[in-house]
């Protein structure tokens, strides 16, 4: 059978799994158990018509776990069960590169295109649709390594923001950050940490300010 690695969860290093090693018949299943281990407990589906392919490199730090995605045409969704049996107590967001998704929450529906992200707790049910395949980074962050004021779970509205160009410069620094990260660019795997939660705060904290003012001005 072909191997594969899961990630440690508090050492520092990069596991890359693609479903090219596995016959089409396993490559959903083997690609949900690998994101249980490495990333995030979700159910996959697809067009059985058309072969899956799926490549993940994930890094994961001392507390931190980044990763970088690639696929076709596909569907995840993390489910009641899935948040009741592998907990995540952490809060993810996905940067957008290639293909255009839907993202379904409790509170209806986002559309994220190349150049955008949305940040999401974890332990809320989310269903994710990828219809031309997609590209993305991923960083998980425990919810109890961000301040207080933005360490409040259950939002059942994820934060949605802008990291191409210049109207976020918080979120275009940690896109390019995590990128670098997984491109393997040397780096002090502490320090690396401690940036991007320093970033990651401030597109929460921007996001937040954002979705009060538009609330206010309703």
């Amino acid at each position: 059978c072909p191997m594969t690695h899961s990630a440690a969860p508090r050492a520092a290093g990069f596991t890359r799994f693609t479903t090219e090693s596995w016959p089409e018949t396993r490559r959903v299943l083997q690609w949900e158990r690998h994101n249980a281990r490495a990333l995030l407990g979700l159910t996959a589906r697809t067009d059985p018509r058309v072969p899956f392919r799926a490549t993940e490199l994930t890094l994961a730090l001392p507390r931190l776990q980044l990763a970088q995605v690639t696929g076709s045409a596909h569907r995840v969704a993390r489910r009641p069960l899935h948040i009741a049996q592998t907990p995540a107590s952490s809060v993810v967001a996905y940067f957008a590169l290639r293909g255009t998704g839907q993202f379904f929450h409790l509170d209806g529906c986002e559309t994220v295109a190349p150049g955008q992200g949305i940040v999401v707790d974890a332990d809320l049910p989310f269903e994710r649709g990828f219809a031309q395949g997609l590209s993305e980074l991923v960083v998980k962050v425990p919810r109890a390594a961000l301040p207080g004021p933005v360490r409040s779970r259950n939002r059942p509205r994820p934060l949605a923001f802008e990291f191409s160009g210049t109207s976020n410069p918080a979120a275009a620094a940690l896109a390019r950050l995590v990128g670098g990260a997984l491109a393997g660019r040397p780096s002090d795997w502490e320090l690396l940490e401690e940036e991007i939660l320093a970033l990651f705060t401030d597109v929460m904290v921007g996001g937040f300010h954002f979705m009060k003012l538009s609330t206010d001005g309703e």
